[in-house]
């Protein structure tokens, strides 16, 4: 009857771990997971056998000695994303065993990072008399004082065991709850390394932000799926430097300079150059920064943006360029202290005929001036209109705001390139828009035929609701609920991905005569394709791809598969 019990409980206990609410804190804030039934972790006895538990569910990858402990801990591979109850059949299976000591989940974390678990957790005494506290906890929940840290004497490590009664991080959330200790920490397990080699990447908070997580853009998880390849970001500003180390890869051949109408652009100040590091810098050359959209297209439109004779219609000029000569997409970090019905024409132009009638994004500051949007932020309803938060995710005092303003982005502090291949930081709505311009171009690097408009849609429905603020349901937003200082929220680059991107894509009946990438959230099915005239054709899903029939590659030509 015990062993009945005892069994009860533990399928208790696990039903619970499916059906709640999943998180840990984080200074005191409740951080959210979500539950990973692809994959366990397991702590055994030293006379556990991996071949004691042959299944065609799961498979136990790796058992491991656990430091000091005279234990093993391993991983365990299910066979695929599971029903709850075939995940409690195989965790109540695994617990059953003598020689398990603990079964614990795998999480997801908000950033789309696979994380697992070990029996360890960490927490800090408030003060150090509070030890018999500690000790006396441990006791009731049947977890083990493993160590005190010897540099930070407040910290403990502790051990759950085979009595425990929950798994580690429920456990160690139970601590924190208790309001006796001033931390309570699991230990996740997850490869800690920056989703990319370039070395300044720790200090671009605006794609990942390690002081207060999950104020970013969402970036690493974005490029599991895609980087922006096939994409032409223009930036409308005082001109790239082309030459630039992080920069050169990605820049366009074509340029414009539209003050003298001719090309190439030219350099009127580090603006410009600053703003195109943030949507399009290299990623994974161990050099500088990285872009949001790091294999994007960058195109150079240069205007002084100063106030000099017919610089203003030359800006509608660069507007009309950029739509003719092929941009996806213009990022506009600039405004005017006067309205132009000429710059007016342009953007409705870039809307109406840019993209071949699908229309060309154009997205601009919302300005720096304390106060309302400006213009030409202001000026019409397509537009895309960034504001700038601080890294903690409230406004920026200087970023304007009001009834025009759609999203916001970071703007403070923000590193990127300037001149003479060098880094350096600025702030402004400036440097928000080419984070919502490289999130664009992810969007559209996934599914290319969006019109412009679904394109905002995406953006504004999957922003990130962050900064505290009483976001409402708004007449004339239709995109979820809204503030005037905040507009929809953070834009979320995996979000805008996820949203965007087909989970199927069949490439059939074509002739591939130009550069092609086709890119899938799921599988690929590839039918009667010919890649000829020295074209190469790229094909980027995370699932399956399926080549059926009369597939070639002519000698001239390349194929490629990328395996996400």
């Amino acid at each position: 009857m015990k062993r009945y019990i005892s069994l009860f409980i533990i399928s208790l206990l696990w039903v619970g771990i499916y059906a709640q609410d999943h998180y840990y804190y984080y200074k005191g804030e409740k951080q959210y997971l979500t539950l990973d039934k692809t994959r366990l972790d397991i702590t055994t006895s030293t006379h556990f056998q991996k071949e004691q538990m042959r299944s065609t569910e799961f498979e136990i990858l790796s058992l491991n000695d656990l430091t000091t402990q005279n234990l093993l801990f391993g991983s365990i591979k299910l066979q695929s994303e599971l029903k709850d109850t075939k995940y409690e059949e195989i965790i109540n299976l695994l617990r059953n065993n003598k020689d398990v000591i603990a079964v614990h989940p795998n999480f997801i974390t908000s950033k789309n990072v696979e994380v697992g678990m070990s029996p360890y957790f960490y927490v800090r005494l408030k003060e150090a008399s509070d030890y018999d506290l500690l000790k006396k906890t441990a006791e009731q929940k049947n977890v083990v004082i493993v160590e005190q840290n010897k540099f930070l004497p407040l910290w403990y490590t502790l051990i759950c065991t085979r009595e425990t009664p929950d798994n580690t991080l429920n456990i160690a959330n139970y601590f924190f709850e208790t309001g006796l200790f001033a931390s309570a920490v699991p230990d996740f397990l997850s490869d800690d390394l920056f989703c990319t080699n370039d070395p300044d990447f720790s200090q671009l908070w605006g794609l990942y932000n390690t002081s207060y997580p999950n104020i970013d853009v969402n970036a690493c998880a974005a490029w599991n799926i895609t980087r922006g390849n096939g994409v032409t970001v223009a930036v409308l500003d005082q001109g790239i430097e082309l030459t630039h180390i992080d920069l050169q890869a990605n820049i366009s051949s074509l340029s414009y300079n539209s003050e003298s109408n001719s090309s190439p652009s030219q350099i009127f100040g580090d603006h410009g150059t600053h703003c195109a590091g943030t949507i399009g810098a290299v990623r994974n050359n161990n050099t500088q920064i990285v872009g949001v959209a790091p294999e994007c297209t960058l195109m150079s439109v240069s205007n002084s943006l100063a106030g000099t004779p017919n610089s203003r219609i030359k800006r509608a000029d660069g507007i009309n360029w950029a739509w003719k000569n092929g941009a996806d997409i213009i990022s506009n970090s600039w405004g005017s202290s006067v309205q132009y019905d000429v710059i007016d024409e342009a953007i409705d132009s870039a809307f109406i005929y840019g993209r071949n009638g699908k229309g060309t994004l154009v997205i601009f500051a919302s300005g720096n001036d304390y106060g309302s949007v400006a213009y030409p932020a202001n000026s019409n309803p397509n537009i895309i209109v960034v504001g700038a938060i601080n890294a903690n995710g409230t406004r920026a005092g200087f970023s304007n705001y009001g009834t025009e303003l759609d999203v916001v982005a970071p703007g403070a502090n923000i590193l990127s390139t300037i001149l003479n291949s060098r880094i350096g930081r600025k702030d402004g709505t400036s440097m928000a828009t080419p984070h919502v311009a490289g999130v664009a171009a992810l969007i559209l690097s996934v599914n290319p035929n969006l019109p412009a408009q679904q394109v905002r849609d995406i953006i504004e429905n999957t922003a990130q609701k962050t900064g505290g603020y009483n976001y409402q349901t708004t007449s004339g937003r239709p995109n979820g609920t809204w503030h005037q200082e905040i507009g929809y929220g953070l834009v979320n680059a995996y979000a805008a991905v996820q949203a965007a991107c087909p989970p199927l894509v069949n490439f059939t009946n074509r002739t591939v005569t130009t550069n092609t990438v086709i890119t899938s959230c799921g599988d690929i099915n590839i039918e009667n394709v010919t890649v000829k005239n020295g074209a190469k054709l790229t094909l980027d899903a995370p699932g399956e791809i399926n080549i059926g029939n009369n597939f070639e590659v002519e000698e001239t030509g390349e194929f490629e598969i990328i395996e996400n």
